[in-house]
């Protein structure tokens, strides 16, 4: 993940006044085994809208 954000601040990409460890948390924390586990186990999301939700927000929160 870290080599992720790593290349999208080197292109410039993460939102203004985000830092590349900031981001790296960020995508850390939503990508985890933790969340996966409470959308697709206890929530019973399939994988295709947890992936969709995933992206959507990622997107949302970092560029």
């Amino acid at each position: 993940m870290r080599r992720f954000v790593s290349w999208l601040a080197a292109k410039g990409s993460l939102r203004g006044g985000m830092t590349a460890g900031d981001a790296a948390a960020i995508v850390w924390t939503l990508a985890g085994p933790e969340v996966h586990g409470l959308l697709r186990r206890d929530r019973g999301w399939s994988q295709e809208r947890y992936v969709a939700w995933l992206a959507d927000t990622l997107s949302r929160t970092l560029l």
